[in-house]
């Protein structure tokens, strides 16, 4: 568990260092990268005692997460409901580097939009 706080941490220290207030957006992505809530409550622990002068912000990432879990908009755990295989389909393209980066680009719409559908990423895919 210490080497996925380490890489989680290591995420954390480049948001703690390029924010005041953080977008939705990007306490989405960071919940993302945690992949569950208690690998985040394990980063938020550690980040107190590394940032004890930026524990305004954890406070508030943590109460914004707290949010999100109850309203549901989190992305812990979260699957992108569109597949290299969709991409592909949709686009009329074979395996490529091309196909992670339009992955990435729509997960960057999920994380601006956490209740996009399936059919409304592959309507954004067709102008990206």
């Amino acid at each position: 568990m210490y080497f996925v706080t380490d890489i989680r941490l290591s995420n954390f220290d480049d948001l703690l260092l390029s924010v005041t207030i953080p977008s939705d957006k990007l306490v989405r992505r960071f919940q993302y990268l945690c992949k569950d809530i208690e690998t985040f409550n394990e980063v938020m622990t550690v980040a107190c005692s590394f940032h004890p002068k930026r524990e305004d912000l954890i406070d508030r990432l943590i109460k914004t997460t707290k949010s999100m879990v109850q309203d549901g908009t989190d992305m812990f755990n979260y699957k992108l409901p569109v597949s290299g295989d969709d991409v592909m389909k949709t686009l009329n393209i074979g395996p490529s580097v091309e196909v992670k980066e339009y992955l990435n680009k729509l997960l960057n719409q999920a994380f601006l939009h956490p209740h996009i559908t399936k059919k409304e990423l592959l309507e954004i895919l067709k102008f990206l």
